[in-house]
């Protein structure tokens, strides 16, 4: 029994010495998150294009929007052109398109080039649009997705708004909540 002991604790040694020596890569290596408070900003709605009309749900429009961006934004390092904006609080990039019935897509098995989730909810409308325009001028646009007075489907309380706000030239996410109200506590 020792020898096992001590072969047992070779192969340890062996394996800890060999991931200390082989970089580590991980899918946000790049990114650095913060947390700021700030104002929440309705945006124009003169100067909104309607992704989804209200009353919008999943189930009924069942294909998700695919927006054309004002600019290239960089993620995870690709350039990308266009989104899918999906009526679940989330986007999608690159040329794969969410099912409409998916509410959780930083964890699902289908294979993204990237997503970016708001609120991944099955979510309807409670009497707004789903809207997306572009603020600033070039190069530091900014392109926002609105969801307003959105509710988390099979409840009647609880309204929530939002934004899913993509920088031109910094190439940064930044999600801003304006008045959520939760049903309950949930």
């Amino acid at each position: 029994m020792p020898i096992l002991k001590f072969i047992n604790i070779q192969w340890l040694l062996f394996w800890g010495f060999l991931m200390v020596l082989l970089p580590g890569y991980s899918q946000v290596g790049t990114y650095t998150f913060s947390q700021t408070v700030g104002t929440y900003s309705e945006i124009p709605t003169a100067s909104a294009t309607v992704a989804y009309t209200a009353p919008w749900d999943n189930h009924t429009n069942g294909s998700v929007y695919q927006a054309t961006l004002p600019f290239t934004f960089l993620y995870d390092g690709n350039p990308y052109t266009s989104c899918f904006i999906s009526p679940n609080g989330f986007l999608i990039f690159g040329s794969t398109q969410p099912a409409s019935t998916l509410y959780a897509p930083l964890s699902n098995t289908a294979v993204f080039s990237g997503a970016v989730c708001g609120m991944g909810f099955d979510l309807i409308s409670n009497g707004s649009d789903i809207t997306y325009t572009t603020l600033g001028t070039s190069p530091n646009r900014i392109f926002v997705v609105q969801y307003k007075n959105a509710v988390r489907k099979g409840t009647d309380a609880g309204n929530f708004n939002f934004q899913i706000r993509l920088s031109e030239t910094s190439n940064t996410i930044e999600f801003s909540y304006g008045h959520c109200a939760p049903e309950g506590t949930t």
